[in-house]
């Protein structure tokens, strides 16, 4: 148990360190996710998020997704699935312009039990088809996140993650992103948490601020 104290110790201080240099937009991401188990094995995920780059105004960001996980045992887990979103790209500039993405993902997760915590590490392919107006690329990206998941009573919970993101095609930078996360989250109902978090957004040349309010149902 040290060692992931010590982890999350370091979480907490990547953030603290990183949000001084984070450029002054505080945006807002809101999620909303819901699952459905058919028996022990398989099971549907679908997530809608939208992310603005300003509270309450400024949009940058509009996706859903679907998903199908096969539970291979209580510590490995695979799912396949599609996401379809719209993103400001420009959202620094003045003049807008909108892109639609078509994205394919594949992921893998091996989850770990420490007495009552939950330590999860996620390695996902990413295979997404840019659009806008006059332009159309292809991108290929690996993302690993590691999590870890604290109760702190019957209703209470904290949740963590740092996730980072490579870009693996020809001619690109292979760092993308790195994003640290830290929530509280509640236990609402016997199916449903929600949680509100804090979540450092690293990229090549900026760095942003987001609040993150999501609600979970299962």
């Amino acid at each position: 148990m040290k060692s992931f104290t010590w982890y999350l110790i370091f979480l907490l201080s990547s953030i603290t360190i990183w949000g001084q240099s984070a450029n002054n937009e505080l945006g807002i991401w809101y999620t909303l996710q819901g699952k459905h188990e058919f028996n022990n094995k398989i099971s549907i995920t679908g997530v809608s998020q939208l992310r603005q780059f300003e509270l309450g105004e400024n949009f940058n960001q509009f996706f859903l997704l679907a998903s199908l996980g096969l539970q291979l045992n209580k510590s490995i887990s695979f799912s396949v699935g599609y996401r379809y979103g719209v993103i400001d790209n420009n959202i620094l500039e003045s003049e807008s312009q909108k892109i639609f993405e078509n994205r394919f993902l594949e992921e893998a997760t091996l989850d770990i039990n420490l007495k009552k915590s939950l330590f999860s590490n996620r390695l996902r392919l990413e295979q997404r088809f840019l659009n806008s107006d006059n332009h159309h690329t292809t991108q290929h990206w690996i993302r690993y996140r590691a999590k870890l998941k604290i109760p702190l009573s019957k209703t209470f919970y904290v949740d963590c993650f740092d996730e980072v993101i490579f870009d693996i095609s020809q001619g690109t930078e292979l760092f993308q992103q790195n994003r640290i996360y830290v929530a509280l989250g509640v236990k609402a109902c016997k199916h449903c948490d929600l949680e509100l978090g804090y979540m450092n957004h690293q990229f090549l040349d900026m760095n942003f601020d987001r609040l993150q309010v999501g609600l979970y149902f299962h």
